[in-house]
C-alpha cells in the first residue's frame, strides 16, 4: 500500500512576510502578497494593527482546535 504523507499548510496572519520571498506580505483585505508599501499607498483606509489582531486571534483558536496549518513562532510580521 502507497503510504500518503501529510503536508502542514502554512497560515498566514495580516502583514505576515512571505516565507520564500522576502520583502513581500500577506494582505488579509486582499488576500493576496503584496509589497511593503501596499499598507501605506493602497490600503490606507484600513487599519493595519487592528486587522493583525484579529487575524492573531484567530490564529490562536485555530492553532487550539488541532489543525493542518502551521505559523512558525519567529514568522516575521510588520505589525509586531
Amino acid at each position: 500500500m502507497k503510504q500518503i504523507k501529510h503536508f502542514d499548510m502554512r497560515y498566514y496572519l495580516h502583514g505576515d512576510e512571505k516565507e520564500d520571498d522576502p520583502g513581500i506580505y500577506y494582505c488579509r483585505a486582499c488576500d493576496d502578497f503584496v509589497p511593503r508599501k501596499h499598507f501605506y499607498e493602497d490600503c490606507t483606509e484600513k487599519n493595519d494593527f487592528e486587522r493583525f489582531q484579529r487575524t492573531l486571534k484567530i490564529w490562536k483558536q485555530i492553532k487550539k482546535s488541532g489543525t493542518q496549518y502551521t505559523r512558525p513562532i519567529n514568522a516575521k510580521n510588520i505589525f509586531e
